[in-house]
């Protein structure tokens, strides 16, 4: 090789190097992430996203880039001192524009995304970022109660669109259209027992709001939740838990889903499988006197489905609502490939005592 095409090969890795070096750690920002994290971060939206952890922004609280459309695993262990115990985090995404923006001030950056998500030592969270300041439409909310608050569209069970801090106020969302939607308000909290988050809502409030998007620049219409003619004393003095919490642990060979009958349930973590080794929480809908479901592992695709049974029970189990269950699904003997080699046990754990084990953030 002459020397001139020597100096050209050599100034071409040097290029590669720095561009590299950028990438990795740009304005202080880590975008390549960590493949040993437990924290999965997608990003759905248009623009390069900055994540935080922690109850406001602050540099020490970046767990790093994710660029747009792209998926990335994030380090949080070095962030929460009770790693190897387990907890939940508020997660926050910023447009890395206005990170850059806000640099010095941070508090005035626009937060793009936020949500509660659990975290501890062999414990995986999927995190799917949605952009709320999309749109040339919008409106704000409130959130007057103590627990966080999860906003969904159209029903409890609907898509998660924001998340609020307790007693957070003018939080702006956007739309990309006027179209009017309803917003049902569901409250989280942490089970500190379960190492789980709990949602609920207060018994008997019918609190769904109808909202209407407003051009940027016009009055900004404002809601809140729970609604400004709701006595928070009277609303939040009794908990209703719509949901049972069951824990899956996949002590079998083959990643299984868990399923009631033929609908495969996604986990808090927002996974759809329970790998093998690991341990998974569900919210499962059903009702405060219990209710039979045909609860299930399903291996191969779901090709083979393992019915959850009560020890020493052949009949499906009945759930109540504000119960913690845990199901063990284990291999026993036989082919891989039929139902009758496994097993999986379903306890009824405890009830949830609200007033000693929510905790909210």
């Amino acid at each position: 090789m002459s020397k001139k095409w020597t100096a050209v090969f050599f100034a071409m890795l040097l290029a590669v190097a720095f561009a590299a070096c950028g990438d990795d750690d740009e304005d202080g920002i880590n975008w390549n992430g960590n493949p040993n994290g437990t924290l999965t971060v997608v990003n759905n939206s248009m623009s390069d996203m900055v994540v935080f952890t922690g109850q406001s922004l602050t540099p020490n609280g970046i767990l790093g880039g994710v660029r747009a459309g792209k998926t990335l695993t994030l380090d949080v262990s070095a962030k929460e001192d009770d790693f190897q115990t387990g907890g939940f985090m508020i997660l926050r995404a910023v447009r890395l524009a206005e990170y850059t923006a806000n640099k010095g001030n941070l508090a005035l950056a626009k937060v793009d995304y936020s949500a509660m998500a659990t975290y501890g030592a062999g414990k995986k969270y999927r995190a799917e970022l949605r952009s709320t300041s999309d749109g040339q439409f919008t409106y704000m909310v409130h959130n007057r109660s103590d627990y966080g608050l999860e906003l969904r569209e159209n029903s409890p069970d609907g898509e998660k669109i924001g998340y609020l801090s307790p007693k957070q106020v003018r939080r702006a969302m956007f739309s990309p259209t006027n179209d009017p939607l309803t917003i049902s308000p569901v409250y989280v909290a942490y089970n500190v027992r379960s190492q789980s988050i709990v949602t609920f809502a207060p018994t008997g409030l019918l609190d769904s709001q109808d909202v209407q998007p407003r051009a940027v620049g016009q009055t900004v219409t404002e809601y809140s939740f729970p609604p400004e003619d709701a006595n928070l004393a009277v609303v939040f003095g009794a908990i209703d838990l719509p949901f049972a919490t069951i824990t899956v642990q996949n002590n079998a060979t083959r990643d299984t889903s868990f399923c009631i009958g033929s609908t495969t349930r996604k986990a808090e973590s927002n996974y759809q499988l329970v790998s093998s080794g690991m341990l998974e929480s569900y919210e499962i809908p059903s009702t405060k006197n219990g209710q039979v479901l045909a609860l299930n592992c399903g291996l191969f695709a779901n090709a083979v489905r393992v019915p959850v049974r009560f020890e020493g029970q052949t009949a499906n189990p009945s759930i109540k609502n504000g119960f913690v269950y845990a199901v063990t699904l284990s291999y026993v003997s036989g082919p891989a490939d039929q139902a009758a080699s496994y097993s999986a046990v379903i306890q009824e754990v405890e009830q949830i005592d609200t007033s000693d084990l929510l905790i909210a953030r």
